[in-house]
């Protein structure tokens, strides 16, 4: 029985490892595509710069857009019937720090923290990929993941 328990919580943690990788890929693909936008953002505290509602409404579409990749990634590993999640999972992800950076991004200052990370990024690497490239990834049916085949068959 034992064995039983920390084998489904091997494999939980690899699934949880899983469904944090879509959502960094995601995270870094937005924030890549939609970084020119921010250009003029000096300061990643929102409260010592202006802010512009172009960035608010980036930041509201970026939630959206959060939400869905969440929940099709959590669909795609079998975690989620009719909107409910399954009970091991979130016991889990609750434990687990995989998700925190991802769900921190959806509170506006550390969204604009992450972006103005990004802007900094881009201007100390000029070579990073730009926006038509990021928006054929974005395009792509689903982002890869670092797990092999091998790894998945095995988890479900």
């Amino acid at each position: 029985m034992t064995k039983s328990i920390s084998w489904n919580m091997a494999r939980q943690d690899q699934v949880i490892g899983l469904v944090a990788s879509e959502c960094n890929n995601f995270v870094d693909h937005f924030f890549s595509a939609n970084c020119p936008a921010f250009a003029d953002l000096e300061n990643a505290d929102v409260m010592k710069s202006e802010q512009k509602a172009e960035w608010f409404t980036l930041f509201q579409q970026f939630e959206a857009q959060a939400e869905l990749t969440m929940q099709n990634a959590l669909m795609l590993w079998g975690l989620v019937q009719a909107k409910t999640f399954e009970e091991h999972f979130v016991d889990e992800a609750m434990h687990s720090e995989a998700l925190d950076d991802f769900l921190s991004l959806t509170e506006y200052p550390a969204f604009v923290k992450r972006m103005h990370r990004e802007l900094q990024q881009r201007h100390e690497d000029p070579a990073l990929p730009d926006q038509d490239f990021l928006r054929q990834l974005s395009t792509a049916s689903r982002p890869p993941t670092q797990w092999s085949d091998e790894v998945l068959h095995d988890v479900l």
